[in-house]
């Protein structure tokens, strides 16, 4: 009879996480991550349409702008889909 072993594979061991000593913001013992800050990205949205939904004439070369690029995202989602 031959011994067999049957093991798991757990991929979150091959990763290496840095560990950061705690400081006055940060408690000891969280990682930090480079990825992309959704939350500024949405704030910033939120804020400028809501500027550029106040600023009347002035600002409709821009949101004339920004509804031809919708348009045309459209259209390359519906490519993609087709």
């Amino acid at each position: 009879m031959r011994n067999v072993t049957n093991s798991t594979f757990n991929s979150t061991e091959l990763r290496k996480v840095q560990v950061h000593a705690g400081s006055k913001f940060v408690p000891a013992g969280t990682s930090s991550s480079s990825g992309t800050n959704v939350l500024g990205i949405v704030v910033f949205s939120v804020v400028f349409g809501g500027v550029l939904s106040r600023m009347g004439k002035r600002g409709a070369p821009m949101k004339d702008f920004f509804d031809n690029l919708n348009e045309i995202v459209m259209v390359m989602v519906k490519l993609v889909m087709w």
